[in-house]
């Protein structure tokens, strides 16, 4: 780091080749960063498939010149296509978020940029690709600068495009109706605009914006069907600092976030490039909200929205931050969700379950017949332990894959709901035994069965491109399924149901004695933790690429184990309790690993110990009692 500082400061033409590069590639951000903008001020969506809308568009274009035509002539077609993309897309997904909280939006648009991604990922592969725009480059400053034709040239076109906008916006019937709907979408309706077909509009134009940047970026830089996050933690960034409806704001910005990419990625390595726009994510988001809460009750109704925010950005930042340890990460959020569905069973309904880990096993082996039998016979490819090798093509491996998570959270449901009738006739301990001995029957009988491989297990599809890449899809699917987890329970948590079986925990004779179905609300607690348990399951076994019945399966005394251990430790029955003990027991864990292998399970064990007799609250119980001004509840002096 040290000796490129001095290369900058002993060669001063070399910051004139860094600050040309950031504005001009700062302008094709503004473009991005504008279309999110527009669709943020006036329709509150914050778009996370803003960046997989500019990788879409160009690959349109990246298609369109292999077919003959030139980059900069597909330009408005491809435009035009995605603006009726956007429209469906809109018409489809967006409509029924608008009047959602913020967490449904952001959460929608992120299950969308994964559809994006992946069928991007099956159309054009995973190789990186690039539009040839047959242009030259121009050396300035004896060669030391050098500038291509294609930058100068997407510097003007993104100028000429902005100031088209400005005059759309000014100007049209539509732009003064969407800048109407901004200010006050009521106010708009009753003078007689129809909000609705202005919201599908604004969301259309957006799409075809970032379609015209892609083509750009297909020019300048280079696709890949996972990019698309980069430029949407940039768009992030880039309206957060601006604020809505300030095109002037974006602009300069946008060119400066270039510039500040550009010095990071030469001084400090390209490989920190991402971090360093994930971190100005963060302090924006973190300076904007200070700026605007003025008093406490607004600060307490912002922390939640604030902390989502935080956890994404984190989330989508960990992988490009630790590339070495993206597998690990994602095992993380696998933790996640492990102590989220055991908390539904032990925390909120009283069921403390040793055997949750019976849905993971067989969510697994549902996921691998699937991906298997779709196309070819299982008990063929299981036999002499993998020594029948089968390729399987890109839509081979990704069709079976989708249909296989599926499947595993389906038969993984319906064993639960099945198992519900026999097991939730015992309570108490007698409960938490029999599902233990259901699990490790479940593992037995496994490795007894010869069609899935027996003892000796299955090897599963290889993936059908880098390591890297596998790594990443993996990583973002496990993510994503943590949050609908997550996101699914805060919902539940907010109805009838989990008032009954809080009513379960509490006093489950009385519960029945006032007309409560109890066992109807066992069964389909149980089913839900099942179906999220069984996805986990195919992701997971996809990921080591080999399952087993003992170690990776039904692992009851380490997974099973740890599942109990981190909700306890967070803290049961509560959303976040789980979530902070997963993060915290896991990390321990991986240092234990590290630091202390040979006695990581001592430690593992002295923790639960200490976790049990000092804090059995958990750590926010414990804070609750001690701090409750940080919970919202006033003591009286």
């Amino acid at each position: 780091m040290l000796d490129n500082l001095g290369i900058l400061y002993a060669a001063p033409v070399f910051n004139v080749q860094l600050v040309l590069n950031g504005l001009l590639i700062g302008a094709v951000f503004a473009l991005a960063a504008y279309g999110l903008a527009v669709v943020w001020g006036v329709m509150s969506v914050k778009n996370l498939a803003q960046g997989d809308f500019v990788m879409l568009g160009g690959y349109l274009g990246y298609a369109a010149e292999q077919h003959g035509l030139h980059p900069v002539a597909a330009m408005a077609p491809v435009a035009a296509l995605m603006f009726v993309f956007g429209w469906l897309v809109y018409q489809l997904v967006i409509r029924r978020v608008i009047q959602r909280d913020l967490f449904t939006s952001l959460l929608a648009t992120f299950g969308l940029a994964i559809v994006l991604q992946q069928s991007m990922n099956l159309v054009f592969g995973p190789e990186v690709r690039i539009a040839d725009s047959g242009m030259g480059t121009r050396e300035w400053f004896g060669g030391v600068v050098t500038v291509s034709d294609v930058r100068l040239l997407s510097f003007a076109l993104c100028a000429a495009l902005a100031g088209a906008l400005v005059l759309f916006m000014r100007r049209s019937r539509m732009g003064r109706a969407i800048r109407a709907t901004a200010q006050d979408p009521r106010a708009a309706r009753v003078l007689g605009v129809n909000v609705e077909r202005v919201y599908a509009f604004t969301f259309a134009l957006n799409a075809a914006i970032c379609g015209a940047a892609g083509v750009l970026v297909a020019m300048i830089w280079v696709l890949q069907p996972y990019y698309g996050i980069a430029y949407s933690v940039r768009a992030f960034v880039i309206v957060t600092a601006a604020g809505l409806g300030n095109l002037p704001g974006v602009i300069v910005t946008s060119l400066g976030l270039g510039v500040v990419e550009q010095y990071s990625g030469f001084v400090l390595g390209a490989q920190f490039q991402q971090a360093t726009v994930v971190g100005l994510l963060i302090v924006v988001l973190v300076w904007k909200q200070l700026m605007l809460l003025r008093h406490r009750q607004a600060l307490q109704m912002t922390r939640g929205a604030l902390g989502h925010l935080g956890i994404l950005a984190a989330g989508a930042a960990l992988p490009f931050v630790w590339p070495a340890h993206t597998t690990q990460i994602a095992v993380l959020w696998i933790m996640v969700l492990f102590a989220l569905t055991w908390d539904l069973m032990g925390g909120q309904m009283g069921y403390n379950s040793l055997g949750n880990i019976l849905f993971f096993g067989v969510g697994m082996y549902a996921c691998a017949i699937a991906q298997i039998g779709m196309f070819y016979d299982v008990a063929e490819y299981t036999a002499a332990f993998g020594a029948v090798k089968v390729d399987f093509s890109d839509a081979q491996y990704f069709g079976g894959l989708a249909l296989g998570l599926l499947l595993a959270g389906l038969v993984a449901m319906v064993v639960a709901a099945a198992l519900s009738w026999v097991l939730f006739g015992m309570r108490g301990p007698y409960f938490a035994i029999g599902t233990l001995g259901v699990a490790l029957a479940a593992a037995e009988l496994t490795g007894a069965w010869d069609y899935v491989g027996g003892g000796g297990g299955i090897s599963m599809p290889v993936f059908p491109g880098d390591l890297d890449t596998r790594a990443t899809l993996f990583y973002a699917l496990c993510m994503a399924l943590a949050i609908a987890c997550y996101a699914f329970l805060r919902w539940l948590y907010g109805t009838r149901f989990a008032l009954a079986i809080n009513a379960i925990r509490d006093d489950e004779d009385k519960a029945e004695a006032l007309g409560l179905h109890t066992k109807r609300y066992k069964a389909l607690a149980w089913s839900a933790s099942a179906f999220f348990l069984g996805v986990a399951g195919g992701l997971f076994g996809n990921m080591t690429g080999f399952i087993e019945p003992l170690e990776v399966a039904y692992p009851t005394l380490t997974f099973g184990v740890l599942m109990v251990a981190m909700t306890l430790l967070g803290g049961k029955g509560t959303l976040w309790g789980p979530v902070l003990g997963a993060t915290l027991l896991y990390s321990l864990k991986e240092l234990t690993w590290t630091y202390l292998l040979g006695w990581q399970w001592v430690a593992l064990g002295l923790l639960i110990i200490v976790n049990v007799v000092y804090f059995q609250q958990g750590i926010l119980g414990w804070l609750r009692e001690r701090r409750p001004e940080w919970f919202g509840v006033t003591v009286g002096k």
